[in-house]
């Protein structure tokens, strides 16, 4: 997700996302479209919430507001680059 609003020279999406602001509302709860929630990221993924949670604090950053768990939606795109494995490709989805 190359959003150029965010990005600098020579920074990636994952390097860029650290620098995004962070909205929440009164309650606490991440309201803004930057954040999803683990049904979004299991829809998306087509995978079963058991399966996310093993990746979950581990290999994928999550924020808790008490018990709300979120994902931010950059951090999420960077892990599905992360495990992307292609046909004939190599590293960085270049031809192999």
């Amino acid at each position: 997700m190359n959003n150029p609003d965010y990005l600098r020279a020579g920074d990636t999406a994952c390097e860029a996302a650290a620098d995004k602001p962070e909205y929440v509302t009164i309650r606490g709860i991440p309201a803004s479209p930057d954040y999803l929630t683990i049904k979004e990221v299991v829809r998306d993924a087509r995978i079963s919430r058991s399966t996310l949670y093993s990746f979950l604090g581990r290999e994928l950053p999550v924020t808790r507001f008490g018990r709300a768990v979120r994902i931010r939606r950059d951090d999420w795109e960077c892990f599905k680059a992360a495990h992307r494995h292609g046909f004939g490709t190599g590293p960085e989805g270049t031809a192999a």
